[in-house]
């Protein structure tokens, strides 16, 4: 459950590569190198230049280049996330905010351009960067992190009444302290957990067919699954996986 640090780069030749994030529990920022990138989403298109961290978000995200660049991007739990960017998660649900305009210790990371850099070490400093020890928690926020906890051992099919009985509070009062927290349910949050799962299981079992793949994910059946699954990732099930061996996926 640790932050996963992944970095590409692209050149001229490769104009039609893109990458294709997946939504699970991280919140997430890219630091863009000495070019510019299209970024869709399932609500807009839009280019970036300036690095920048986008919260915990309900679908994916397709970067393509526009020219010779270079992003290093890392998804990271929302507790490392508040005190790495020092404000609350919530505050940046489903949005993005420039890593120039923030107060973090990433700020000395942004970069000038292409010329000389090298990845592996600047890689190595944010992981430095981002496990650092971080302050305890409050009682609120130990809750929350208990039943992502939960929620990602059970891969997303645990029961909010049992979550809540397990960290002996109120289902009402769980669901208050995740939109306050994160800035959603934890529905929501299960929602993607069990798409993620899903996407996991179809990598070791290719042969799998797509109604035992959703019974087998905890979905109810394959008209939820096909629902969430899409509302996710931006494709159906079947598209995804026709396609998983020719696109790049994080």
């Amino acid at each position: 459950m640790g932050s996963k640090i992944w970095y590409r780069s692209f050149v001229k030749d490769e104009r039609t590569t893109s990458i294709r994030t997946i939504p699970d529990l991280g919140v997430e920022f890219y630091l863009i190198y000495g070019g510019e990138i299209q970024v869709r989403t399932s609500r807009k298109t839009r280019n970036f230049k300036n690095s920048y961290i986008r919260g915990l978000v309900d679908g994916y995200g397709e970067f393509r280049a526009t020219q010779d660049f270079v992003m290093i991007g890392v998804r990271c739990m929302p507790w490392i996330a508040k005190d790495l960017f020092r404000m609350p998660v919530s505050e940046i649900y489903n949005s993005r905010i420039d890593l120039k305009d923030i107060n973090t210790d990433l700020s000395s990371l942004e970069p000038k351009s292409l010329n000389g850099i090298d990845i592996d070490q600047i890689a190595k400093r944010i992981q430095n960067t981002v496990l650092r020890r971080y302050d305890d928690p409050t009682k609120e926020e130990s809750y929350v992190q208990g039943a992502l906890r939960m929620i990602l051992r059970s891969s997303g099919t645990a029961k909010i009444e049992w979550i809540s009985r397990e960290l002996n509070i109120t289902s009402r009062h769980l669901r208050r302290l995740f939109k306050h927290e994160l800035g959603c349910s934890p529905k929501e949050v299960c929602m993607r957990v069990k798409v993620r799962s899903a996407i996991s299981f179809f990598a070791d079992h290719q042969d799998v067919d797509m109604n035992s793949l959703a019974r087998h994910t905890g979905f109810v059946d394959q008209s939820h699954f096909n629902r969430d699954f899409q509302s996710i990732v931006g494709l159906t099930p079947s598209h995804y996986f026709a396609a998983f061996e020719r696109k790049s996926f994080i």
